[in-house]
């Protein structure tokens, strides 16, 4: 389920702001079989029950201001703009690899759904989902290009912080297991020029942060989240 709702208000004749917000949230439940082939020519294999439940909640925003301008003989079109991000996963599973089904790939084999085995691997509790995740994004960005020589030569500079406060939990205490809160300030560059009225030479350069993966429950390292890039 999810929504979003924007709006824009014309301040001036060179000036508009804008509002943004939305919400989302989801929720999962599988119960499926994992498959493992023992044997690729005759496709032999078993599979296991794995389940999951799963909850989600999205929750976004985002305010501006662009407008246009003139000094002397240089045109400006600015912007300045914030925006947020916050998401909360819930997240339960039972894992049940010690308990399996004889099938083949070629040839599957129904049955019934098993019943978990006494060693079944757990992480929390499947009808009440802990909080297992946690992302707060946040940005500000400012920027111009700038307009010379009869609009022949643009020139964009603009500049973004960005902050990331991520956190994982333990599926069954709901312990904060590791968090990283870390920021960077980007550059961008860009500068077009126009050689004629069907020709345009252009170059730019440009960063930004992005959130690091965290190791799948697979993993030897599962759980750990890998730093942003």
């Amino acid at each position: 389920t999810f929504g979003t709702l924007r709006g824009e208000w014309d301040i001036h004749a060179n000036i508009t702001a804008w509002a943004a917000a939305g919400a989302r949230s989801g929720t999962e439940s599988n119960s499926l079989a994992n498959l493992s082939v023992a044997n690729g020519s005759t496709g032999a294999g078993t599979t296991y029950r794995f389940d999951n439940n799963r909850k989600d909640n999205v929750n976004t925003g985002e305010l501006g201001l662009r407008g246009t301008l003139q000094t002397g003989g240089v045109g400006h079109e600015w912007v300045l703009a914030a925006s947020s991000f916050t998401l909360d996963k819930k997240n339960a599973y039972v894992m049940d690899f010690n308990n399996t089904q004889a099938t083949n790939l070629y040839n599957p084999v129904s049955t019934a759904l098993p019943g978990y085995s006494a060693r079944a691997l757990y992480g929390g509790a499947m009808g009440n989902p802990l909080t297992t995740g946690r992302v707060k994004l946040s940005s500000v960005a400012l920027g111009d290009t700038l307009s010379m020589l009869d609009k022949r030569l643009l020139l964009t500079l603009g500049l973004r912080h960005q902050k990331f406060d991520i956190a994982n939990f333990n599926y069954n205490t709901g312990l904060q297991t590791d968090r990283y809160d870390q920021s960077r300030t980007s550059p961008l560059l860009g500068a077009l020029y126009k050689v004629d009225k069907s020709l345009s030479v252009y170059a730019n350069y440009a960063e930004g942060l992005s959130q690091g993966e965290t190791a799948p429950s697979t993993a030897a390292n599962r759980g750990t989240m890998l730093a942003p890039y």
